[in-house]
């Protein structure tokens, strides 16, 4: 690839979700994808992003049950290693995380992530096209929360759901979250998404790895679908540990994949988040 053609692909995000076409990034080829922004009226301002930035990472706070406690806010620092990739690929304008640097802090204040939101507040859920959740236990949403939760990804929100499972001996975020999806939209709603699906190489071919283990048991990438798109994006092995340190080439005893691949699959999860 010649530095003329490099630079044709890294599309900014604005022409991102206003064309239909391949992305390329690191020599990889994407399927042809059809381009669809967020941009609906649920959305406040009918804007993909809140203030000055194309995409933010915002994290969700919530409480696990029993034993683990408020585990909602695990290194700020892993995203920051995330967006900044995903600015190299695609030119999005990221909101840079303060005062964190790969593993440190391990629990992260509120002001260290791009943004902060409560299932209960449905206003400010209006504000954010995307959400993640991570954490190692149980955990229970209320009634309200769940309304709240149903109305946003049937709006075209995103959610990506990534169990952490350090120190622990079971992917009780992960089923948890299954479950309460199913409970939402129906019990044939989550199920595995298919190598072959975009998700899977709109920028980095991930057919080959799937879904990269870097902790915990891999159940493969498992999506909740309403109708043909993904609304939510769940994985049992610890994709969030993959992103703290630079480099790494494995996480923890049992996991065979590392940063780049970890990377690539959360760049890939956002791209499609953008694009439908």
């Amino acid at each position: 690839m010649t530095g003329n053609e490099e630079q044709d692909t890294l599309l900014n995000r604005r022409s991102f979700l206003g064309k239909a076409g391949s992305l390329m990034a690191g020599g990889l080829l994407s399927a042809p994808i059809a381009s669809k922004a967020l941009a609906q009226p649920y959305f406040a301002n009918n804007s993909p992003a809140p203030g000055d930035y194309d995409f933010l990472f915002t994290r969700v706070k919530f409480q696990c049950n029993r034993r683990v406690g408020d585990r909602w806010n695990h290194f700020p620092g892993a995203e920051k290693n995330l967006l900044n990739e995903l600015s190299r690929v695609t030119r999005c304008k990221i909101k840079e995380t303060t005062n964190c640097r790969n593993g440190r802090p391990r629990r992260g204040k509120e002001d260290q992530f791009n943004a902060v939101v409560r299932l209960h507040d449905r206003d400010a859920l209006r504000k954010h096209p995307f959400i993640f959740m991570t954490a190692e236990g149980e955990y229970s949403l209320s009634d309200r929360e769940k309304e709240n939760l149903k109305e946003f990804l049937s709006a075209g929100g995103f959610l990506m759901a990534d169990d952490c499972v350090w120190g622990r001996d079971g992917d009780f975020f992960f089923q948890g979250t299954c479950q309460i999806l199913r409970e939402l939209f129906g019990q044939n709603s989550v199920r595995l998404i298919p190598n072959e699906h975009e998700i899977m190489h709109n920028i980095h071919d991930m057919r080959s790895i799937g879904l990269p283990l870097c902790l915990g048991v891999n159940r493969g990438p498992t999506g909740l679908f309403i109708g043909d798109r993904v609304a939510a994006f769940m994985s049992s092995t610890d994709l969030h540990c993959g992103w703290i340190v630079p480099g790494r080439k494995r996480v923890g005893p049992n996991g065979i994949h590392g940063y780049e691949p970890a990377v690539a699959m959360g760049v890939n999860v956002i791209a499609y988040s953008m694009l439908h």
